[in-house]
């Protein structure tokens, strides 16, 4: 907000839209509120709101993208942009560690938690350990959070565990559990400080190794003597049960998983 009161070159209805933006954006100038939020915010009507919106975007101030924000409801996106707002981008973290591209995927990568008896890790292997011991999950932070692929993870969560039960809704506490977990991956890493996703590719990758290690717990996927069937795509974006499958509570024991 304080941008846009700098640096907008809009007045008058103009500003007081792009201000009513900026304060449901996050840092990154991202929002999707709907239209008719907006119009209450600034005190107008929802066609008034729609014709201040236009013009902010046809002057580059704003970007909307139809129907690109979170489910169920797939919201309009709002963008500020904040480089023709004269604000320069945060240069990206950089790695010095070369990027290993012919890493080997699979039950590699699902090796249980960190102990104090395990080895060191190897310094030449870049792929970030799925179940590693974490501190506050803000050690290694991006320049800026890319905006949580719902969508994307919802479709991994399907094609890796089809056998639980799929989600029907995906209302607005689901959404912000989802959101937490995204910004979780994307700003947590492994004791030897190499980050557990450093992009959007990386976490959704995560995402998908989780969802394997997850396929491989007999008592997650219900098929112990006593079958327990609470796990779905909502409990697991819990923090805490998040946290409990990472750190190797669910593995089955006898190193089967």
């Amino acid at each position: 907000m304080a941008t846009v009161w700098d640096k907008s070159q809009h007045s008058g209805t103009n500003l007081l839209m792009l201000l009513a933006v900026a304060d449901f954006a996050d840092d990154d100038g991202m929002a999707f509120p709907s239209v008719g939020k907006l119009a209450t915010k600034c005190r107008m009507s929802k066609r008034n709101a729609q014709d201040r919106l236009r013009e902010l975007a046809e002057s580059g101030e704003l970007t909307i993208k139809k129907n690109q924000g979170p489910p169920p409801k797939f919201p309009n996106l709002f963008m500020i942009n904040l480089k023709s707002l004269g604000v320069k981008p945060t240069a990206p973290v950089q790695h010095t560690a070369p990027v290993q591209p012919d890493v080997s995927r699979g039950e590699a990568h699902c090796a249980p938690g960190v102990k104090p008896t395990a080895p060191k890790p190897s310094y030449n292997h870049q792929e970030p350990s799925l179940f590693a011991t974490h501190g506050d999950c803000d050690q290694v932070k991006p320049a800026r959070i890319p905006v949580c692929p719902h969508e994307k993870i919802l479709a991994l969560y399907a094609k890796v565990l089809p056998e639980l039960t799929q989600p029907r809704a995906w209302d607005k506490q689901r959404i912000e559990a989802m959101q937490q977990r995204w910004k979780q991956v994307l700003t947590s890493s492994n004791p030897d400080g190499t980050p557990w996703a450093t992009n959007s590719d990386d976490a959704l990758d995560y995402f998908e190794r989780f969802f394997s290690h997850v396929s491989k717990s007999d008592f997650l996927m219900g098929r112990t003597d006593k079958p327990w069937a609470g796990c779905d795509l909502p409990w697991l974006v819990k923090r805490e049960n998040f946290l409990k499958v990472i750190e190797g509570k669910y593995d089955n024991q006898g190193g089967r998983q």
